[in-house]
């Protein structure tokens, strides 16, 4: 559904993206300099997936002096530099969406699109904007339902609001606009996971690690993979985080409760209290 976030930026030209090398592969370059021609409209998507499809190693030319790659390292390499190169996307630009549907159409290399679509690891240092943009195409993918995992956005989300210790505000709040991008682009899907028997792995995601609040009480543990009592206190929170009707944490706000029937603004809770 339509929100007043994605319309304020949607009026305005998409700003020139910079993406940057992060390694100097033959396979990274190439694939670096496919995707930047694709997103600036020089490449059409079946073009820009013709030249990624040819740079598999049983199809690209080997230079002199030059080890193919295994199946096993192509892969790796292939996924880890597109993920590098969607990171760099702002989430407000329709590069991101772009991108999605170039990963509709890698049906030439079905092996990236199968076992490499797996969680990034975590990793918050490499630039916070860079996160917000990782979370925004995962999110889109989880929304669109190209990949089923899910882990990522509890992670994101628990980040956000969960940690016992408060970073500076131009941290929190990078940290609470990646965890919108999940319910500005995946509200109603993860909505249903309050509905959804939880797997051993949901529960280590929910409770692993140190530094974060405890939400100990009954309502906040049950056999889904989150209860709505969590729900809520998320959604709470990104009002609370929200400065205008304009930003990413209204925005997200705004899609949980059309995905939820409103049940969140009829709860009597006062986040102040967490």
């Amino acid at each position: 559904m339509p929100n007043r976030y994605t319309n304020i930026h949607a009026a305005g030209d998409n700003p020139p993206i910079r993406l940057l090398y992060h390694s100097r592969s033959v396979v990274s370059q190439d694939l670096h300099h496919t995707i930047k021609h694709f997103l600036e409209n020089d490449l059409t998507a079946e073009d820009a997936v013709h030249r990624m499809d040819s740079l598999r190693p049983t199809k690209r030319e080997i230079g002199h002096g030059e080890a193919a790659e295994t199946r096993e390292q192509f892969l790796y390499e292939f996924w880890r530099s597109f993920l590098e190169i969607a990171s760099e996307v702002p989430p407000e630009h329709d590069g991101q969406w772009k991108l999605i549907n170039l990963i509709l159409q890698l049906t030439r290399l079905n092996e990236v699109c199968g076992q490499r679509l797996v969680a990034p690891e975590y990793n918050h240092t490499h630039g916070l904007q860079q996160w917000v943009g990782l979370n925004s195409f995962f999110s889109r993918m989880y929304g669109a339902s190209i990949i089923d995992w899910y882990d990522l956005a509890i992670h994101s989300l628990r980040w956000a609001f969960e940690r016992q210790n408060q970073p500076r505000p131009s941290t929190a709040l990078q940290r609470v606009n990646a965890a919108a991008q999940w319910m500005i682009n995946a509200a109603p899907r993860l909505f249903r996971l309050t509905q959804t028997l939880a797997t051993p792995a949901d529960a280590e995601v929910l409770h692993q690690g140190t530094g974060f609040i405890a939400l100990a009480e009954l309502e906040y543990i049950g056999d889904v993979v989150f209860t709505e009592t969590r729900w809520i206190f998320w959604n709470q929170l990104f009002l609370r985080h929200s400065s205008n009707q304009g930003d990413a944490a209204y925005a997200a706000y705004t899609q949980m409760n059309y995905a939820d029937g409103f049940i969140s603004t009829q709860w009597n809770w006062n986040p102040s209290q967490a």
